[in-house]
């Protein structure tokens, strides 16, 4: 008997609109999983040899969109954040939504004033 496990990560990693997942399987003879990764390679083989030139740009543009701003904090004031307070964001600015809790909110703010 071969078991699978299907997840998907597109959400957690603000990906939206693409299909973020893993698949992992489980099987109790080595001949049934060297059948099944063999099936696998050749599905991923056939989806990532042409690869749409767009991808990437419009992964870079999603990346601004949806569940992460734009902080407005300096490099010196996201280091502050990260040592002092545990908070970690981009050293750009950007924050993910997600990640910004009523217990850090505070720290946040106290940084940016």
């Amino acid at each position: 008997m071969v078991v699978g496990c299907a997840q998907s990560f597109a959400k957690n990693m603000g990906l939206y609109g693409h299909r973020v997942r893993c698949l992992s399987v489980l099987g109790k003879v080595q001949q049934q999983a060297m059948i099944v990764r063999s099936q696998l390679q050749r599905l991923a083989r056939a989806m990532y040899s042409s690869p749409l030139i767009r991808v990437k740009a419009e992964w870079i543009e999603e990346l601004k969109v949806g569940m992460v701003c734009y902080s407005g904090l300096n490099c010196k004031q996201i280091d502050l954040l990260a040592r002092d307070f545990g908070v970690h964001m981009n050293r750009d600015g950007h924050v993910s939504l997600a990640g910004i809790t009523t217990r850090n909110v505070y720290y946040l703010r106290r940084v940016s004033s």
